[in-house]
This record gives C-alpha cells, sequence and structure tokens, in this order.
C-alpha cells in the first residue's frame, strides 16, 4: 500500500498525514534548505515539560530506564518536541522499552516539526533510526538527515556523513568527502572516528590512496584524542592506548599502551578495561596482576562490554588461572544475549562438542548464522565447513547461503551529491606543492556549504527543514 514500507522488522503503520506522505511505497524524500523555518513559531518555554525532562534524565542517568519512558510516554505529544526527542531515543535503542524503529521514526518525524535547541540532533537520530531500517531507500534517507543535521549545527553528524562516504552508505564512495566530514569531526571531540578511517585505509592496500598521507592524520589526531582524554572520555584513552600496543604510524610502545588504557579504565571505560587486562595478561606472570586482570574484565562485565563476557568464557573455558571451565557456558550465553559473534562462535563449537551442554548441530549452525551476519570470520569459516561451502565475502551472497534476510540494495540518486574535493593530507606534500593551511583543514562552515540537498521528489508536507516528500 502506498502509505505503508517495511522499517524494522515490520510493516509500518498508518500514521498522520505527514508521516504518511514521508512513508511512500518508493521512501523517497526530499529535504530542502530550510527557507521557510520562519513561518512556524518557536516552541515556548514550559515549566512542567521541563521538570519532567530533569526527573526523566534522572532516571536515565541511573539506569532506570523504564521509568524514564514511563514517564516520557505520558508527554510525548506533538506540542512537546524534547519528550519526543527522549523517548525516540529509548525507543530506538531498547531502553528499558522494547526496541521499536517505526514508533521511534514517527515521534521523530514530528519532533523535526518544531523550532527548537535539539531539532539537529532530532535530525541525527532520525539518520539512526532509518540506517537500522530496511527498506528500498533507507540508507540514502538515512544519509540526507545526516546532511540535515550537520546543517543545523549538530557536529556529530559529520562522523555518520564520514561513514557514509567511505563506505557507499545511500551515497557514492568517495574518500575525500569522507575525510572532510571525518576531519571536521576530529576537530569537534570525535578523532577516534578520523583514527578509524586512517585505519581502514591502510588495510585497503588500496594503491589509489596512496596519496592520502596516514602517517600525518594519525599526528593530527593524537592530540585531539589527549585533549579529549583530558577531559574525561574514557574511550578516546582506549584509541590511544591501541595506537601505541599496535603502532598505528607511532613506534609500538607498550608502556604507552598501558598507560592510557589505565586512564580509560580509571574513566570508567568498559573497552579500556578489557584492553588493560588483555595487555596484563600478555605481558606479566606476577599472580597480584593476573587477579587484577579478572577483576577489571568482570567489572567491564558488569558493565555490559560483551567482549568482557566472551574473553571470560574462554578463560575459563580453558581453566587459566585456576578459573572454574563449568562456567564458561553461562559467559558464552550472556555475550550471545549482547550480540556478540565471539560468544557466538564459542557457543556453537560448546554444541558441537556437546561439552557442558548438550549436543546441539542445528541450534550450532544458527548461533554460526548469526555471527556470519555480523561478518565474523571465525563464525564463516565454521559455517563453510558444516555446510561444505565456501563463504565469500559479498554479504549479499552470504546471506542467500545463511538464510539470513538480505539486504535491500542501496538506490543511489543519479546525480552528483559530492562536496568538492579537499587537499586529503591535512600536511603539506614533500613531492608535490605546499597548501594553504586552509585548503589543509577547511573549516566547519566551508564543508557545511558544499553539503548536498536533497532533489528527490513525491508527496509534499512542511517541515522545519523546509518541504519533505
Amino acid at each position: 500500500m502506498a502509505d505503508q514500507v517495511k522499517f524494522g522488522g515490520g510493516i509500518g503503520r498508518k500514521t498522520s498525514l505527514f508521516v504518511a506522505g514521508l512513508l511512500a511505497a518508493s521512501a523517497s524524500l526530499v529535504l530542502l534548505p530550510a527557507d521557510n523555518l520562519s513561518k512556524v513559531e518557536a516552541v515556548p518555554q514550559n515549566p512542567v515539560i521541563a521538570k519532567v525532562l530533569t526527573d526523566a534524565r534522572k532516571h536515565h542517568s541511573k539506569g532506570r530506564y523504564l521509568k524514564a519512558a514511563t514517564l516520557l510516554k505520558e508527554y510525548a505529544t506533538s506540542d512537546n518536541p524534547l519528550i519526543l526527542l527522549n523517548y525516540a531515543k529509548l525507543l530506538a535503542r531498547g531502553w528499558g522499552v522494547p526496541k521499536d524503529l517505526d514508533k521511534a521514526r514517527e515521534l521523530l518525524l514530528m519532533a523535526v516539526q518544531h523550532d527548537f535547541s535539539e531539532r539537529g540532533e532530532a535530525a541525527f537520530e532520525l539518520g539512526r533510526v532509518y540506517r537500522q531500517s530496511r527498506g528500498p531507500d533507507c540508507k540514502r534517507i538515512a544519509f540526507e538527515w545526516f546532511v540535515e543535521a550537520a546543517k543545523a549545527g549538530h557536529i556529530k553528524a559529520h562522523a555518520q556523513l564520514g561513514r557514509h562516504y567511505a563506505r557507499g552508505i545511500g551515497v557514492a564512495v568517495d574518500m575525500h568527502s569522507a575525510l572532510a566530514h571525518y576531519r571536521i569531526a576530529a576537530r569537534s571531540g570525535a578523532a577516534n572516528s578520523l583514527v578509524s578511517f586512517v585505519q581502514r585505509l591502510d588495510r585497503s592496500n588500496d594503491p589509489d590512496f596512496a596519496e592520502f598521507d596516514l602517517a600525518g592524520l594519525i599526528n593530527e589526531a593524537i592530540p585531539a584524542l589527549e585533549s579529549e582524554a583530558a577531559g574525561g572520555r574514557g574511550s578516546s584513552a582506549k584509541v590511544l592506548g591501541r595506537l601505541y600496543r599496535d603502532g598505528v604510524y607511532v613506534g609500538i610502545d607498550q608502556a604507552m599502551a598501558q598507560m592510557w588504557f589505565e586512564r580509560g579504565a580509571r574513566l570508567g571505560d568498559s573497552g579500556s578495561m578489557v584492553e588493560l587486562a588483555q595487555l596484563l595478561q600478555q605481558t606479566t606472570r606476577d599472580p597480584v596482576n593476573i587477579k587484577r586482570s579478572i577483576a577489571l574484565l568482570e567489572r567491564a562485565a558488569d558493565l555490559r562490554n560483551a567482549g568482557a563476557l566472551t574473553e571470560l568464557g574462554r578463560l575459563h573455558l580453558t581453566g587459566r588461572f585456576g578459573l572454574d571451565r563449568s562456567a564458561a557456558r553461562a559467559f558464552f550465553k550472556k555475550g550471545v544475549e549482547a550480540g556478540h559473534a565471539g560468544s557466538m562462535l564459542e557457543l556453537a563449537r560448546l554444541h558441537l562438542q556437546g561439552k557442558a551442554t548438550r549436543k546441539d548441530q542445528t541450534q550450532a549452525v544458527k548461533l554460526l548464522k548469526r555471527g556470519a551476519a555480523k561478518g565474523h570470520s571465525g563464525c564463516k569459516k565454521l559455517l563453510a565447513k558444516m555446510l561444505k561451502v565456501e563463504i565469500p565475502a559479498s554479504a549479499e551472497v552470504l546471506a542467500k547461503i545463511v538464510t539470513i534476510i538480505p539486504v535491500t540494495p542501496t538506490i543511489v540518486p543519479q546525480i552528483d551529491l559530492q562536496p568538492k574535493r579537499i587537499n586529503p593530507t591535512g600536511v603539506a606534500n614533500p613531492v608535490a606543492p605546499a597548501v594553504s593551511e586552509q585548503q589543509q583543514a577547511p573549516s566547519t562552515r566551508s564543508i557545511e556549504a558544499q553539503l548536498p540537498s536533497s532533489p528527490m521528489t513525491g508527496a509534499t508536507v512542511n517541515t522545519r527543514f523546509g518541504k519533505k516528500g
């Protein structure tokens, strides 16, 4: 039907007129520049709503997600965009309530009708919801909402735009445009995204990327990461630790790696706890440090770190450090519930061997299919061995082999959506003419000016971002 489209796990419900227009069968969406915003009044301050938000955020900060969701749901009306935004975020993540992308999308589409302080964040969340959704045009629509979020000044959108350009998600691959957005993100508190981009280029071994000064980009990212870690961001300390541990365009320095993992762990980052625990186990036989490494993994597991659950399961399974082998299965089960492909592989092996659980080949195959769908190489190899087929790298072919739901191919608009290319290196090239500082690191404003506007057509409605169809 024209006003229904498949999102999340099912068919989208009929919604209000403007939502129905957005969910046309083609799933097309037009996002024109916000020229008509003055026609709609800004949302007035409401002391009751302010108190509801304050109380809900207190519940959220203490992990009482259901209480937060219940409170927000009561006031989630079209007149309260901040409530709509915060409730939608809980629904989109499944915190305290069943995950519901359909409902989250509906609430966010109402929220962006308003001129309020978090409008850019609402557009950003819409991008996240659409990217998780299934439909012939969802990835492109996600890209366009991230464009709108960036135009509205939501800095986090630049990291997502970098990802879309780098991986060709809803838009043609363009590494230069990806770099432009990643560098904005790095200068605005998300330097880890620039590091991930460099590592992606480094692993590709593509000669077309030889022009990128990867070492220069890492040197550009390190001060930003250090600043973020000093400001209390544990995940940035973790990234620094990995750089020094692995020698990613810096000298390998285990002492520096441990220092940054220690910093991240103190700041409460569960990933840093896992990295520090593994480093301690690899570099020392001191019983005190070994005991501490186990405690770090247990603390990370308590913080719902899926990798920690898998690592604890493996340590118990092998009986290392005197750990109880019979406890391994429980850790792997929790890891599977948390969505960790490593636990899926290990639990599948237990089912195949009949160790610590019943022998069940059917269950093992199910677990391996889930892990393979996540791209886990170990799951792919074992599944291929069981099915006696070669598992190709292609996600679409893999989906057919393991009988998972295939991803609908992205529809890329047949127009030029690319920002102008910029100098990718960030430093003067020793074999090329030097470039100006402005060319090396374009400002946020200059990149935003290059962001594409959406030329799609369809049913038209007025919104806070202009007209959508």
